[in-house]
């Protein structure tokens, strides 16, 4: 992970699909290949890939699970906030 802090304006946290530029944006800004990216969240490289593609929709736990990884939302938070 790199050692900034990112802002909550640098990805989208309101709790909704994501598009596949933040899938990817997120995933560089941890600087993790995109098997790391699938294993963080308890999926597959093959999947992160299909996400950032566009091919397949992120599923919005584990897009909720990659921002609490983050730090970017807290566990039990209210994302968007």
């Amino acid at each position: 992970m790199t050692t900034e802090n990112p802002s909550r304006s640098d990805f989208p946290t309101t709790l909704a699909t994501p598009a596949p530029a933040p899938v990817r944006a997120l995933r560089q800004h941890l600087a993790l290949t995109q098997v790391e990216f699938g294993a963080l969240v308890r999926s597959s490289g093959r999947a992160a890939q299909e996400w950032e593609a566009g091919r397949r929709e992120m599923p919005l736990g584990l897009w909720e699970l990659a921002l609490i990884k983050a730090g970017l939302i807290e566990l039990g938070g209210n994302p968007g906030e």
